[in-house]
């Protein structure tokens, strides 16, 4: 591990608003055990300025359960004062019911204790069946579960799960995992078989299997699916969310092998060694971004090796936007310079002058943006003889 959960901690306290959001998502991605990092996170988000950084920051509490009544008072006061909010923003909307199922997510013991609490609010009026499901898959054999989970993959081996029995589904994944040995046997069985041979259910709890029980020996397979680009949004975030649990040799040097001239597959490179902060994934990104050409692809390389906060990585970033060597809307490349450098507690004074030139790179790619679309338009009304009233 080459970031440092205390340089991280201390940059909460940070001037910069940006600053403090940046670190407050690596501690969320990179030291989630750490169940007294809530508290602080929760401090941030009560006392955010901006908008955006306030919605922003309440994904990143699905990393972290309440360690107290305290926290769990909080975060109450948190949903209540997002539901109390006089806006139609669609921000706003997906920031309430992603908080109110990371509650429901929470282990059961968490929910009947504070049950009366969230009674008390209008979205948890079915808490109480949750709660009674919860509690009867418990006392369930890890053999019973892993048949109910069969039965309704078989059931809908050709139809997408209805939302409530997806959800069920899911409660019977969460408790299987603690039996991992079992779970274990069974996974190595199932994903043995050949990928044409598993139904889309399958694969999904299979993967979330791999992650919630740290399951080795599957790089490979995730990074085929990552390959085959059939995948949705659940399978590709779990094969992902998978690699970064790994988090080993193993992954950076397979990724390392995979990048080449798909863009895609690239992105997906660079977004997974940014989420595995080990010296090997450092000088993986630093060798590629030395030998990459495609400004898209270094911009991507260059934002990566920022999030695992490379210091060896500062005078080559600023070098990039000094000469005008990147994509201004694939990363904020200068905005996350200014966070590495005081991760380093080092001077942004040497680098003040690259924000005007970025600023200078973004309005720029905004007007050849507005200027593609007027193009497009003129082809698509020349292209059916002029628009008619």
């Amino acid at each position: 591990m080459i970031v440092e959960k205390e340089k991280l901690v201390k940059l909460l306290e940070h001037d910069s608003e940006s600053v403090r959001f940046t670190a407050a998502t690596s501690l969320s991605f990179f030291f989630h055990q750490d169940k007294a990092l809530l508290t602080k996170l929760l401090h941030l988000i009560e006392n955010s300025e901006n908008t955006e950084y306030f919605l922003g920051l309440i994904n990143y509490l699905e990393y972290f359960q309440p360690k107290d009544d305290s926290d769990f008072q909080r975060i109450i006061a948190l949903l209540q004062k997002l539901q109390e909010l006089d806006s139609d923003e669609l921000e706003l909307e997906v920031a309430i019911d992603e908080l109110i199922e990371f509650i429901y997510n929470y282990p059961v013991e968490i929910l009947e204790k504070y049950q009366d609490i969230l009674l008390g609010n209008e979205d948890f009026t079915n808490l109480q069946d949750v709660i009674k499901q919860k509690n009867e898959i418990q006392r369930k054999t890890p053999v019973a579960m892993w048949d109910e989970l069969q039965n309704y993959c078989n059931r809908y081996t050709d139809t997408v799960m209805p939302d409530n029995e997806f959800h069920y589904s899911l409660f019977l994944v969460e408790s299987l995992s603690s039996h991992k040995k079992f779970v274990e046997d069974r996974v190595k069985e199932l994903l043995g078989k050949k990928r044409d041979e598993l139904d889309y259910h399958r694969v999904v709890f299979a993967l979330y299997f791999l992650v919630l029980c740290e399951i080795d020996g599957y790089v490979g397979y995730a990074i085929g699916l990552l390959q085959s680009y059939e995948l949705d949004d659940v399978q590709h975030d779990l094969c992902l969310d998978y690699l970064a649990t790994i988090a080993n040799v193993e992954v950076v040097n397979k990724l390392s092998a995979q990048y080449g001239n798909l863009l895609e597959m690239n992105f997906f490179i660079a977004d997974i060694l940014a989420r595995i902060p080990i010296r090997e994934s450092e000088q993986t990104l630093l060798q590629l971004l030395s030998k990459e050409e495609d400004l898209e692809s270094k911009t991507l390389l260059a934002g990566s090796l920022m999030e695992i906060y490379s210091k060896e990585a500062i005078a080559k970033v600023a070098e990039m936007i000094r000469q005008r060597k990147f994509v201004a809307s694939i990363a904020d490349l200068y905005e996350s310079l200014e966070v590495n450098l005081a991760y380093h507690s080092l001077p942004l004074e040497p680098y003040k002058e690259l924000e005007e030139i970025y600023a200078q790179a973004i309005e720029e790619e905004m007007d050849d943006m507005e200027e593609l679309d007027e193009e497009e338009i003129h082809e698509f009304t020349s292209s059916n003889g002029g628009l008619q009233k």
